[in-house]
């Protein structure tokens, strides 16, 4: 297949003027169906046009792709954002705070958490090459003592 790598403008000849076929090669990625006796001269506008077309194309395409990604993001933020105003919510008549304090110490919490979880994911990667690499670097005649090794927290 021409496109299975990557995408590419697609002209195709024919004398089939059945509508149903033309919407099927234009759904399998052909860039222009032309029917009708060919002439010489008619080739390479025909083919301009319909590299101009697929650039056109990729170029939305992209951008559909690209909005789709921000949206993504965006939703994820704005459910960031109501997470920690329901946190907030919580948080400041149950400590008297006022939404900056909650916000600080929010923020806080959160900075020691994500130190918690990379220590614990070094953690992982530590026990990891004892564990997992570590036998395959010993010969045969090596003994690895569970003791040689760091237990799993």
């Amino acid at each position: 297949m021409a496109t299975r790598d990557a995408r590419r403008p697609i002209v195709m000849f024919t004398n089939d003027n059945n509508t149903a076929n033309a919407r099927a090669a234009v759904a399998a990625g052909v860039s222009a169906y032309i029917v009708a006796a060919l002439r010489p001269e008619r080739i390479r506008p025909i083919l301009d046009v319909a590299m101009a077309r697929f650039e056109h194309e990729q170029a939305l395409l992209a951008e559909l792709a690209d909005t789709k990604t921000e949206l993504c993001e965006l939703s994820a933020e704005l459910n960031d954002c109501k997470v920690i105003d329901r946190a907030k919510g919580l948080l400041m008549p149950r400590q008297q705070l006022s939404e900056e304090a909650a916000y600080a110490r929010l923020r806080k919490t959160k900075s020691s958490v994500s130190l918690l979880l990379r220590l614990r994911a070094r953690t992982e990667m530590i026990w990891k090459w004892n564990y997992i690499i570590l036998p395959v670097f010993t010969t045969a005649n090596d003994q690895v003592k569970p003791s040689d090794r760091m237990p799993f927290p």
